[in-house]
């Protein structure tokens, strides 16, 4: 069975699964209607913004243990290859994206690149691993402020996080929404992950991870809390849905959402069939490279039955296909990579 140690692997093996699935909803052109986009499927919009939390809960969680010395230099250093994969990936993705809509000569022109900065170029995924990289820099100064006062930091940076949202909704409606900075730092940041909101809610998941190390009957209370506040968003908004309670509640739902879907990771570690969490563990384990591979296999699928004119079917047997072909060709990559030191050895270099 797959040791507790290795859950947070099981949780980004989940995750990338749920990236897959909102990719695929897309690429196959699903309409908005069918019940695949509804909630009586998988949740979407949880991927990135649970992704970056638990990059936190992760630093929360490893770097506690590790010396004080060699904290700053080693979450300094993951920064900015994060910041590498990021720049390097969003390239390739975007021009993987112009290619399949059959506009690549764009490619070439000085506007397309410039309008990445301007917000013109429609950034990708990859645009997530911005604010992913600004926890790591933010990871020693948390962990060392959390040991010292818990409670004091967890008030701090959940205050700090109402407080953003009461300023974007100020700002909203004014001039100033449109300013580059502010876009930048609370609209749209790169690829539409506001830096500052995403920042706070990942340095509130190395609270989680310090107190799942340090203090773990305080973390099971927090979790719990999570959870009802996830319970109260749903309420409030089905119920009140312009209400300033349910603002305030939709302010802290990507907690409550890191908070479900851990449970459900920790329910699948324990229940789930063998090898298929064993093959879920595997794809979380090499997680920056089946974020940065599984996009380059679902639009070769993409391209492939568009180009080819593969007889698949409808848009449902389309979706099934990029979705069953990406999970594969991942696994199967990151099967290698764990058998073969030759496959792997280029992935550990560019720090995939």
């Amino acid at each position: 069975m797959v040791d507790r140690s290795n859950k947070v692997d099981v949780f980004r093996g989940l995750l990338f699964a749920l990236m897959v699935n909102s990719h695929a909803l897309t690429l196959a052109h699903v309409p908005p209607s069918h019940w695949f986009w509804t909630d009586w499927w998988l949740p979407k919009g949880w991927a990135t913004v649970v992704f970056v939390i638990l990059s936190g809960y992760g630093v929360g969680l490893v770097y506690t243990q590790r010396a004080v010395a060699s904290r700053a230099p080693r979450l300094q250093r993951r920064c900015l290859q994060l910041l590498g994969v990021m720049a390097a990936s969003n390239t390739v993705f975007a021009m993987l994206r112009e290619a399949s809509a059959g506009n690549f000569e764009v490619v070439s022109t000085m506007n397309w690149w410039l309008g990445f900065l301007t917000f013109e170029t429609k950034w990708t995924i990859s645009g997530v691993l911005l604010p992913t990289a600004m926890v790591m820099l933010c990871g020693a100064a948390i962990i060392r402020w959390t040991l010292k006062s818990p409670w004091t930091v967890l008030a701090a940076l959940a205050v700090a996080r109402l407080a953003v949202t009461a300023l974007t909704l100020q700002l909203a409606p004014t001039p100033h929404a449109q300013d580059w900075l502010v876009r930048f730092l609370l609209f749209k940041g790169f690829g539409g992950y506001p830096v500052v909101p995403f920042v706070i809610n990942g340095c509130i998941g190395i609270w989680l991870g310090v107190m799942r190390r340090q203090r773990e009957p305080a973390w099971k209370a927090a979790m719990a809390a999570l959870l009802l506040l996830q319970l109260a968003f749903y309420l409030s908004f089905c119920l009140l849905p312009g209400a300033l309670l349910t603002q305030g509640l939709k302010t802290l739902s990507p907690l409550g959402k890191f908070a479900c879907v851990f449970i459900v990771t920790h329910q699948f570690e324990r229940f789930g069939p063998r090898a298929l969490v064993e093959a879920v563990e595997m794809v979380g384990r090499f997680a920056l490279g089946s974020f940065v591979m599984h996009r380059v296999f679902i639009q070769l699928l993409a391209y492939a039955m568009a180009a080819y004119a593969l007889a698949v079917g409808g848009f449902e047997q389309r979706y099934v296909v990029l979705v069953a072909g990406t999970l594969f060709l991942t696994w199967g990559l990151c099967h290698l990579r764990q058998r073969i030191e030759l496959v792997n050895a280029p992935f550990r270099r560019l720090a995939l």
